[in-house]
């Protein structure tokens, strides 16, 4: 199996094959992206969580190209 950005999805099965950023998690959204917003990439039910609290879920803002980090 080939993995091009070691992320541990193979290129066959990674819509972003070069980019570790988005490889899909449990929840839908990326693993590097919720790693950068301090989310647990293993937990699925990250994809409902808010923890901004600006009304959008996690799995709605990654899908949008925002953050759940709290500013």
């Amino acid at each position: 199996m080939t993995d091009s950005d070691t992320d541990g999805v193979g290129d066959d099965s990674d819509a972003f094959s070069l980019n570790s950023l988005y490889s899909a998690a449990s929840g839908g959204a990326s693993n590097g992206w919720e790693i950068k917003c301090g989310l647990d990439p293993n937990d699925p039910s990250n994809a409902t969580s808010g923890q901004d609290n600006d009304g959008a879920n996690a799995l709605t803002e990654f899908l949008a190209g925002t953050s759940q980090q709290v500013q």
